[in-house]
């Protein structure tokens, strides 16, 4: 119940930022090193593939930043299945700069678009590993005050999150 309440305040606190108080420009090469690096012991069961440009810099909130790159790598593990693929990617130019995906089932086209709402929580037989519906939410906010976005989408084989400019 803790940890729903504070994902909800964390929520509302970030309607009411305008502008990011703590802006500086971020080495984000550095800070999806780091996460991948912090991360390890999700991945240790799965493939994992980083293709990681050097030099990509953001401006923004670091902390920030760091939440919602790690709900999308953690949110990859978590839904990889064991012996999984898992590649995650930051580009300089052409495309999506960032982008995680997965080996998973597909999620449904239905649920694509909603999966960033609040409490959303999609199939219940993709749901095994708990949460509040909240993470997803609280990422796409976060971005927007970056002004990026985040898109998923399904592939051949899973599913692909996406960041890129608004």
């Amino acid at each position: 119940m803790n940890s729903l309440v504070r994902e909800m305040l964390d929520y509302t606190r970030l309607d009411r930022t305008a502008e990011l108080e703590h802006r500086t420009t971020v080495d984000l090469s550095a800070l999806i090193h780091s996460l991948v690096d912090e991360y390890a012991p999700l991945f240790e069961r799965r493939r994992l593939t980083v293709d990681i440009a050097s030099g990509v810099r953001i401006r923004g909130d670091e902390t920030l930043l760091r939440r919602a790159f790690g709900c999308l790598l953690e949110n990859a593990a978590k839904y990889s299945p064991e012996g999984g693929r898992v590649t995650v990617t930051l580009s300089k130019s052409g495309g999506p700069p960032f982008s995680v995906e997965n080996d998973c089932d597909p999620i449904p086209e239905s649920e694509l678009p909603r999966l960033f709402e609040m409490f959303y929580r999609g199939d219940k037989a993709r749901d095994r590993t708990g949460g509040h519906g909240l993470g997803l939410a609280i990422t796409q906010k976060i971005f927007a005050l970056h002004g990026l976005i985040c898109h998923a989408e399904n592939t051949e084989t899973g599913v692909r999150f996406s960041v890129s400019a608004r």
